[in-house]
């Protein structure tokens, strides 16, 4: 009788090479090494996060988590890295979806219905890639397609009416952005210069200029596109989980929120009127 073998992640068996009909541990031993790495989470959120905005995300983004596979292996052969590669798309997946259907309540089946939409699309990206531009091209126009779509299934599951801080009210997003965002507003670095702006700044315009830049230097963290207002909504995002953090009344989170978005506003119309007179 021939005995089932376990998946380490769902998609392996559908996905991973086996060796002697087996899965390689090898592989999994180095995906788990990567997975610990302190930088990964990170740079998942931001490679996810960009991808479900920008779908050519998927493919340009590419290249960071490769690098930050090969730091920590120091190096593997071309088809050593791309079974690597795709154990590690299918346990950061999995860990994923697994935390947003807890967090948004989702049922089994929506939560493992979007885990195998994106991973199907994904993983062209890991099988296909290559550092030549035309392959590039092929495959953001083979990507695209999938990932729009699921990230238009994936929006719907999402949205929310009322988001869980004061300053959410501004946010018309709710609540696409919320738990990428919470790994940066984590930080503690970025905390105390927040912090310090608030407490050292006596000019209001300047203090709220200065916490505008601080919110967009913690968006360009998460996100990778030329989408000024996507990049603005996930710094706002980050602005109303600051005003929360550091225990803000209702009243002063969204004070704080109204004030950031405030600067965003008006730094989009200059650079309207600055483009207009060019």
């Amino acid at each position: 009788m021939q005995i089932p073998f376990y998946d380490p992640a769902p998609g392996y068996s559908q996905y991973m090479a086996r060796v002697d009909g087996r899965f390689d541990p090898a592989v999994r031993d180095r995906t788990l090494d990567i997975l610990r790495h302190p930088n990964f989470r990170r740079a998942w959120a931001r490679y996810f996060l960009s991808a479900l905005v920008d779908p050519s995300r998927a493919v340009r983004g590419y290249a960071a988590l490769l690098q930050l596979q090969r730091g920590v292996t120091g190096g593997l052969k071309p088809d050593d890295e791309r079974q690597v590669m795709l154990a590690l798309l299918l346990h950061a997946a999995a860990d994923h979806f697994e935390a947003r259907g807890r967090a948004y309540c989702w049922f089994y089946n929506v939560t493992e219905h979007l885990r195998a939409r994106f991973v199907a699309a994904v993983v062209q990206v890991v099988r296909g890639f290559e550092n030549d531009q035309a392959v590039l091209a092929r495959l953001t126009g083979a990507v695209e397609p999938p990932l729009r779509a699921f990230a238009e299934a994936y929006r719907q599951q999402v949205a929310r009416e009322a988001g869980p801080f004061a300053g959410c009210v501004f946010c018309a997003s709710r609540c696409l952005y919320r738990h990428e965002v919470t790994l940066v507003a984590a930080g503690r670095a970025l905390e105390r210069d927040f912090v310090a702006t608030i407490r050292e700044t006596r000019e209001d315009q300047t203090m709220w200029r200065q916490l505008a830049r601080l919110c967009e230097g913690a968006a360009t963290q998460l996100v990778a596109v030329s989408d000024a207002k996507v990049a603005q909504e996930v710094a706002l995002c980050y602005a109303t989980q600051m005003g929360a953090r550091l225990d803000f009344s209702s009243a002063n989170q969204c004070k704080l929120v109204k004030n950031v978005r405030s600067i965003f506003t008006s730094s989009h119309q200059e650079g309207d009127r600055d483009g207009q007179s060019a």
